[in-house]
């Protein structure tokens, strides 16, 4: 210790300011968070159509376009709700949009594909099939793929909606498409998943299940994942329809999963939302809702968004799916939530198209919104082909000096294949270019890692952690505990409480070999050595 403490003058001192914290009110209380202006579930906006909204909302460039049974589909402002702009179909708009190079398409109950200038409204073209339209087009590389309750999946020219191909399934087709590869996937009422050649709509495979397939599939690293109404989530190989593994539900299973950090996630009419590890099938938890689960899933933010026909909106942790919080509703929830910049828009069945805070600035993540199946965010022309960067450790409060690994393999590319990792710790380049990084903290302290993945078009994508590193914890014997793992031994008593015995017991041994060998541990206000400011600032915390 390098100076004495006069303890009869200290004592004093530590009494008086004890006095005067009481007479002004109590001993403050240290702690506490700040979420910014928005607060986690509180409703930003709402904006009310003329009938139920169920379908999925895309987000681009500040504008919310969604559609209704009113028969209007509407371009909404992110910041206040208000109407840019809407166009009558006459009939009802079921589906969600796909937008990509300033065209907004979707399908409707008149049979028809719309699309419309995304700036203005302006009909563009429009093509009609021999049915409704209640599955959602997805939009890639100039051509529009949608399915049609006649039973056919369309491939049209996203320019001028001119015919590419068509096939016949035998059956509805419910569920979106999804192009991953140069193949479209797809379900129909034929209980069937097919993969189809993009170019041709040439059967590349088919996989027959034992219900109807309304679920729309999505694709992660070979893998095909979709429901079925027997109840399974399916995953297939994506080249060859082998299947991989099956997971049963106690429900029809018809919400479109969405795969991110390596877990699939989805929803099931037993009233549950189920996480999956995606290369497994094994089940990471499950979370219980009030009633059946129709939409699909959206991550964000660590964070999975998902509504319920018991009319609420549920934010759960996506790592161990306990519920964050809810917003009610007053009608049941069909649509599939997509967040945008922090903000989380979704439509009810009370007419109403709401965006409610997150209290993160994160956006919708998971494969199913970032392939453009079902609601995404952005124009498709710039997102589309961009990897995800996804990075975690499974250490919560690593020591000083203790070996850490940071596991970015999650990361994915969904139309290829990602070719380099480039890492950064608090700013710094370091030499490691693996999917892992392993790393020993110098320092106590908050530290930021991250990584910057790169596809084989040079497309780049980057996801930060933060790491707080504590002191080590004493050896066995020691007397000084740490309840609240904060690294700092605040229970200097070892009587599993922090109360004033601690701070009087630090006064009376703040010289003893005991404190001057373990300075660390006690130096409350992180200077770098142990006086009487330590001694206030466990009186403060205290």
């Amino acid at each position: 210790m390098a100076h004495g403490i006069g303890r009869n003058h200290d004592c004093r001192l530590i009494v008086i300011v004890v006095i005067t914290l009481v007479a002004l009110g109590g001993i403050p209380v240290v702690g506490g968070s700040e979420t910014g202006n928005a607060t986690a579930g509180e409703i930003v906006w709402s904006h009310e159509t003329g009938d139920w909204a169920w379908n999925a909302p895309t987000v681009a460039d500040e504008t919310v376009y969604v559609g209704s049974q009113d028969g209007r589909f509407y371009a909404l402002s992110t910041a206040t709700g208000d109407t840019e702009w809407s166009y009558d179909v006459g009939d009802a708009v079921f589906t969600a949009p796909a937008l990509t190079n300033g065209t907004v398409y979707f399908g409707a109950a008149d049979n028809h594909l719309y699309a419309l200038n995304a700036t203005t409204g302006d009909r563009e073209w429009r093509f009609e099939t021999g049915d409704s339209i209640g599955a959602a087009p997805t939009v890639i590389d100039g051509t529009a793929y949608v399915g049609s309750d006649d039973g056919k999946v369309y491939a049209l020219d996203a320019r001028t909606g001119a015919v590419e191909w068509t096939h016949q399934t035998g059956d509805w087709v419910s569920s979106s498409p999804t192009v991953v590869d140069g193949t479209v996937y797809v379900g129909s009422y034929t209980s069937k998943i097919y993969a189809l050649n993009a170019s041709t709509g040439a059967v590349e495979w088919n996989y027959t299940t034992d219900g109807y397939v309304a679920a729309s599939p999505t694709v992660v690293n070979g893998t095909v994942y979709a429901g079925s109404y027997d109840q399974h989530l399916y995953a297939l190989d994506a080249e060859t329809g082998t299947l991989e593994w099956r997971y049963e539900t106690d429900g029809w299973t018809y919400s479109d999963p969405t795969v991110a950090n390596g877990t699939v996630y989805f929803g099931s009419v037993d009233d549950r939302v189920y996480a999956l590890d995606a290369r497994t099938g094994h089940l990471e938890w499950r979370t219980a809702t009030g009633n059946g689960i129709a939409g699909a899933p959206t991550v964000a933010g660590g964070t999975v968004y998902v509504g319920s026909l018991d009319a609420s909106l549920y934010a759960i942790d996506a790592r161990t799916g306990s519920i964050e919080w809810t917003y009610d509703t007053a009608v049941s929830i069909r649509s599939v939530p997509t967040v945008a910049n922090g903000t989380v828009y979704v439509a009810s069945g009370d007419t109403n198209v709401y965006a409610i805070a997150t209290g993160h600035t994160g956006s919708s993540m998971g494969s199913r919104a970032r392939l453009g199946t079902t609601g995404h965010v952005g124009d498709l022309a710039d997102e589309f082909g961009r990897p995800v960067a996804s990075v975690h450790t499974p250490v919560t409060r690593p020591a000083v000096h203790t070996e850490v690994t940071v596991d970015a393999s999650d990361s994915t590319d969904y139309d290829g294949h990602i070719t380099s990792y480039q890492w950064r710790v608090d700013g710094q380049s370091v030499p490691e270019s693996g999917p892992t990084f392993t790393h020993a903290f110098e320092t106590r302290g908050v530290h930021e890692v991250s990584v910057t993945v790169i596809d084989e078009d040079g497309k780049r994508a980057t996801a930060e952690t933060d790491i707080e590193v504590g002191l080590a914890r004493p050896i066995d014997g020691v007397l000084p505990q740490d309840p609240d793992e904060d690294g700092l031994y605040e229970d200097v008593t070892g009587d599993g409480q922090i109360n004033f015995p601690d701070v009087n017991t630090l006064f009376q041994h703040a010289e003893s070999p005991a404190v001057r060998n373990h300075t660390a541990y006690y130096d409350f206000n992180d200077d770098g050595q142990v006086d009487l400011q330590d001694v206030l600032a466990l009186f403060e915390e205290v």
